[in-house]
């Protein structure tokens, strides 16, 4: 089958009609795989917010499921979805009613659904990646690896027997999805680890050290973040030794970006901490002008009072 929300919702809306290819379904290590009842949740994997709304949209929009829409749970699982929303998805679905959950890959190992019988993995994730030559990060549209293909099969399963389809090739999982996703430290910006490393006292460069690691940064990346802290003044670089500045101890200790860490010590010294603290928190944050999906039209209105104030 194709991947995608249009993919899944062909699957759904075929299970709904007694039609899927139930029998093509993985089994999962959890159990025997075989036919998926009402009772049984659906787990539907998608990359992000975004393709959850579109496979929400439809099928609800589908004959199978606007027919009779009172037999039916479609439920988002995304970081945007409310608390009190996200808690409806571990509840069980009324006798007769058929409950589907869109989910990204929060759903892959920090969260149990013990009724999903039946998970189908469009293949696809959002991955943050870091940049080290424009030194920037950027929430990108990838392939799954084989572990988290693995983890997506083990969902169904966990607490009774289930079965797993993944929409895509059985070429793909075996050559490409093994590369697909590369290890943290080669996604993230190294300032961090620099800085721990540093202050733990490893002897040698940050280069040398970093090189030692079983899946190293590349080289390119080391330099950039050693140049970074050199102009943050949290580290120097003389004679072919590195050292942390006073900056640069204090800095390795806070659990944050390093060019916020120093804006909340600035705050702290020149008296304005709570000021500090406050752009810090929404520089750490994703953007406060994001809109909920469903309460779009309320956001806007909240954000044009402030225009307007």
């Amino acid at each position: 089958g194709c991947g995608g929300p249009k993919g899944a919702a062909e699957w759904v809306a075929g299970m709904r009609q007694g039609s899927a290819p139930a029998a093509r379904a993985t089994a999962s290590p959890g159990g025997r795989g075989g036919d998926v009842g009402l009772a049984d949740a659906v787990l539907i994997f998608l990359p992000g917010a975004k393709e959850i709304q579109t496979l929400q949209e439809l099928l609800q929009s589908s004959r199978a499921f606007s027919q009779e829409p009172a037999r039916s749970w479609v439920l988002p699982l995304h970081s945007l979805v409310p608390p009190e929303e996200q808690r409806q998805v571990f509840q069980r679905a009324p006798l007769g009613v058929h409950k589907v959950v869109l989910a990204t890959n929060i759903a892959e190992t920090a969260v149990t659904i013990d009724d999903v019988g039946f998970v189908i993995d469009t293949g696809r994730m959002k991955e943050t990646r870091y940049d080290p030559q424009r030194r920037m990060a950027s929430l990108d549209d990838c392939l799954v690896s084989r572990a988290n293909a693995r983890q997506r099969r083990g969902r169904a399963g966990r607490v009774r027997e289930g079965a797993c389809v993944h929409l895509f090739t059985s070429h793909r999982h075996r050559v490409v999805a093994l590369h697909a996703q590369p290890p943290e430290v080669q996604r993230v910006p190294l300032e961090q680890l620099i800085l721990r490393i540093k202050a733990l006292k490893y002897p040698g460069l940050a280069a040398e050290v970093c090189a030692q690691l079983v899946e190293p940064p590349s080289p390119a990346a080391v330099r950039r973040a050693v140049d970074e802290l050199v102009g943050l003044e949290a580290l120097t670089v003389e004679g072919g030794k590195e050292a942390l500045t006073s900056l640069g101890v204090h800095l390795s200790t806070l659990p944050v970006d390093v060019r916020i860490g120093k804006l909340l010590l600035f705050g702290a010294m020149f008296g304005v901490t709570d000021e500090a603290l406050t752009i810090g928190a929404m520089l750490s944050y994703r953007t406060p002008f994001l809109s909920p999906m469903a309460k779009r039209d309320e956001a806007d209105a909240a954000k044009m009072q402030f225009a307007n104030a």
